[in-house]
Formats: structure tokens, C-alpha cells, sequence
């Protein structure tokens, strides 16, 4: 994206007609039917042309995979051996999840057949099956945009993805998979080309994050009240002022305790979204995964 002067973002607008061509550049150099004949190092290697380098720098313009290490690939060619981890095996040349095989060359066997199975999925457009397949997310999903012949929104950052996914109505936004969030954001791309789709969809995210404001709302009741006793409102101040103390992104911020008026308050952070009632009385029943994925949040707060 763009910044002006006074160091505000501005509307990115993609060269359409250029990013078709980096496009179909890739599919010339990796047709579909070619991954099956791909070798490891056509994979790893450091030419510009090999398929790990041109997902992460030679295609920048069709989507970022930027960020965490060399792993997300499955397997990769170092230059400095690694440490060992636990899950990751290495040998002279290259280091790789455990979980794909013992040495690198039965790794990469499996890693290609799951890349080939993304890419023949993308194209039959089954999103639900490209959730399953044992790649990183990122990795994957950038591979399933390049051969989904256009039908793909180019983003594949899962926080990017949740909060537009939240911004469009999904209610189920924050366990959502990504085929969830990909298929319900598609619902609005009308007539655009995907390009131009998927920028307007970047440029609101970007929007979001530059003009982000904090409103606060808040939780009252009166001293009055034959329920509140005098015990219930010092307990009521006391834990207010102690969660009031604590910061956490899985924590609402709360900004004051006070009593206006015989009115005893808390004002604390609105955070934009829906209740787990309400996502639950959306969906139905949640899914283990969705589950887990919600108790994880509330245990790391």
C-alpha cells in the first residue's frame, strides 16, 4: 500500500493487467500436472525460479506469505543447519517437519503430494478439502489462489481474514475456517475482478486499522437495588478494579469504576462482534476444533 505525506494509508489500486501476467507466468513455469514431476530441489532451491522462492518473494504482488520461519514450507534448504526442535528432523542439506517422514527425501514425497492434492482441489474449487490437507496455512492457500483460475480472494492472512470476515456479518468469524471465510467473503465480490476484489477488501482492512477507535459502554445498576447488598457492591468494585489491572488481547480493557448518582458503573472497552450465544445460536452445536480453539483463548487469558 501507499502512504501519503502526512503518513496515512491510501487506497492501493492493483495493476490488473499486471498481475495477470506474474499469474499466469507461474502457471507456465508449474502447470497443474507438473507438480506431480517436481523435485526436491526444484523446490528448495535458492533460484529465483524454484517454487518456494517465487510463492514467497517472485509473486509478492499477488499476496504476502511473508512472516515466521522456513518450516511453513515443510521443508526447506538451509544455509546454517538449525537447532534441533522437537518435531523437526535435519540432515547436510535440508530440515523438515518430522511428521512428513524420517528423511528428507520421503518428506518431500509427501509434502509434494499434498501440494498437488491443494492445487487439484483449488481448481475444482473444493475449499473444504484444502482445510484439511497437512500444509501451512499461508503456503497452502496462496497455492490454492494460484490455481483456482481467478475464483480466489489473494489474502492469506488468518487475522486479516477473521477481521474482515467479523466486518462483513459472519458471526461465526472467530473459529471459522478458512473456506468458511474465503466462500462468505465471496458472496460480495459482484462483478469485480478478483484483483480488484481483493484489494478493496486489503484497503478496508488497512482502513480499519488506521482510523481503529476504542469506545467504551457501560455495566450499571443502582445502590437501591434489593439485591444489591452492601457486601455485592464492594465485591462488584473490588473485581472490577482488579480486571482493570490486567491487559491481555482475550481480556475487554475496562477504563474506569465509579457511582454517579446512587448509580454504581464500569466502563470499559466495546469490542465490536457477537457473543458465543450468539454464534452458537447461529451455527448449532460447535465443533471439537471449535471448541478447543475457543477454551485455548480463554485459558491463555
Amino acid at each position: 500500500y501507499l502512504m501519503s505525506d502526512e503518513n496515512k494509508i491510501e487506497e492501493w489500486i492493483p495493476d490488473v493487467e499486471e498481475s495477470k501476467k506474474l499469474y499466469e507466468y507461474f502457471l507456465e513455469k508449474y502447470p497443474l500436472e507438473r507438480l506431480k514431476e517436481l523435485t526436491l530441489e526444484e523446490y528448495t532451491n535458492s533460484d529465483k525460479n524454484s517454487f518456494c522462492y517465487m510463492l514467497e518473494f517472485g509473486l509478492k504482488g499477488l499476496g504476502s506469505i511473508k512472516g515466521s520461519s522456513s518450516f511453513k514450507f515443510g521443508i526447506y534448504r538451509y544455509n546454517k543447519r538449525p537447532k534441533d526442535e522437537r518435531g523437526c528432523l535435519s540432515d547436510e542439506q535440508y530440515a523438515w517437519y518430522s511428521r512428513y517422514g524420517m528423511n528428507s527425501r520421503d518428506a518431500f514425497e509427501n509434502i509434494k503430494n499434498n501440494i498437488f492434492e491443494v492445487a487439484n482441489a483449488a481448481k475444482e474449487f473444493n475449499l473444504e478439502k484444502i482445510d484439511s490437507l497437512d500444509l501451512s496455512k499461508m503456503v497452502k492457500w496462496k497455492i490454492a489462489f494460484l490455481y483456482s483460475n481467478y475464483r480466489l480472494i489473494n489474502i492469506f492472512s488468518e487475522d486479516v481474514l477473521r477481521c474482515l470476515s467479523k466486518k462483513y456479518g459472519l458471526l461465526n468469524a472467530d473459529v471459522a475456517s478458512f473456506s468458511e471465510m474465503y466462500r462468505f467473503l465471496l458472496r460480495y465480490r459482484n462483478d469485480d475482478n478478483i484483483f480488484e476484489f481483493s484489494s478493496k477488501l486489503w484497503n478496508e482492512w488497512l482502513k480499519g486499522r488506521s482510523d481503529k477507535k476504542y469506545y467504551a459502554v457501560g455495566a450499571s445498576f443502582k445502590s437501591g437495588n434489593e439485591d444489591m447488598t452492601d457486601d455485592f457492591i464492594k465485591r462488584f468494585k473490588v473485581e472490577a478494579q482488579a480486571a482493570g489491572s490486567l491487559s491481555h488481547p482475550n481480556i475487554v480493557s475496562i477504563y474506569d469504576v465509579g457511582n454517579e448518582d446512587d448509580v454504581n458503573y464500569i466502563v470499559m472497552e466495546y469490542v465490536e462482534g457477537y457473543t458465543l450465544k450468539e454464534v452458537v445460536a447461529q451455527s448449532g452445536k460447535l465443533t471439537w476444533k471449535a471448541t478447543v480453539k475457543i477454551a485455548s483463548q480463554i485459558c491463555a487469558g
